[in-house]
């Protein structure tokens, strides 16, 4: 199967490449360093105990001591200059992969966005669809409200408006609340916010109703049930 995004992993393997070449050096340098100190640490104790004693110093070892202290410091300059020219060189290194790089994430990116127009044309025929069942609900609620407000109107013939408030209530139905809930309290609602359609595309996230609906086939319009119903369902999912 040919690596889909070849380009990027080839740029990505030479980087890579190249961040072990340094980590390894550096490793090698704080060996080195370590050995240094251990060395300079024997000599000096070679040293004081000459002074402290009054002994003759052993000439044979310090001068391999000596030697060996030479040798790692040279080893450390060595390094330094391979860290120091890999880190310098590195940009230029990866530069000569940046139009490879480029290709690939222009094709990669223009076949998303060929996915993504066809999604938004696809959209037109769903929102007209529930548009439309909104307008039939709308349409019912209108003909209600009309009715209540006749009611009403024949009660308030004999009733004050505290009564008929008793008697008939405000409205017949809070459409708004059934539809969108109070979006703070994320609560009932069965329609779906501005809010929740920009959750759905910016974090990929949904309702909770909605959620519960596309596992289990379940309505259920309290979001707090719907999201504890879904969350109970995925775990018997498993």
């Amino acid at each position: 199967m040919k690596n889909k995004f070849k380009e990027l992993d080839l740029f990505t393997d030479q980087s890579s490449k190249i961040v072990k070449q340094l980590a390894k050096l550096k490793k090698a340098k704080r060996d080195a360093e370590f050995e240094l100190d251990r060395v300079v640490k024997e000599s000096e104790a070679l040293i004081i105990t000459e002074a402290v004693t009054g002994d003759a110093i052993d000439k044979v070892e310090l001068n391999r001591l000596t030697k060996e202290k030479d040798k790692l410091q040279q080893e450390i300059k060595q390094l330094d200059l391979r860290i120091s020219v890999t880190e310098s060189k590195k940009p230029g290194l990866l530069k000569k992969h940046m139009e490879d790089l480029e290709k690939g994430y222009k094709r990669e990116m223009d076949v998303l966005r060929k996915e993504v127009e066809k999604k938004l044309d696809g959209i037109t025929p769903f929102v007209a669809e529930y548009l439309k069942y909104l307008y039939e609900l709308g349409k019912l609620n209108r003909e209600a409200d009309h009715i209540h407000n006749r009611f009403l109107g024949a009660a308030g013939e004999v009733t004050d408006k505290y009564e008929k408030m008793y008697r008939f209530g405000y409205e017949w139905l809070d459409l708004d609340y059934e539809l969108f809930g109070y979006e703070h309290t994320g609560s009932r609602k069965r329609g779906i916010t501005k809010s929740d359609q920009l959750t759905a595309v910016k974090n990929g996230n949904l309702p909770g109703s909605i959620a519960l609906y596309n596992l289990t086939g379940e309505v259920e319009p309290d979001q707090g049930n719907a999201a504890k119903k879904y969350n109970e369902a995925t775990k018997n999912k498993k």
